[in-house]
């Protein structure tokens, strides 16, 4: 799942990638209600 920066997901605003790997993609996200930071991880699908 590539998510562009800005992309909202639920009560999240994604703000941009913290890194990827095997396993999946982490963002660093803001939290759109509160104004609270978080993170955000997108796990890599099997064929």
């Amino acid at each position: 799942m590539a998510s562009a920066v800005s992309d909202k997901l639920g009560h999240y605003e994604i703000r941009g990638l913290i890194g990827a790997g095997g396993m999946g993609e982490v963002y660093r996200a803001l939290r759109v209600t509160t104004r609270a930071p978080g993170m955000g991880q997108t796990t890599a699908t099997m064929p």
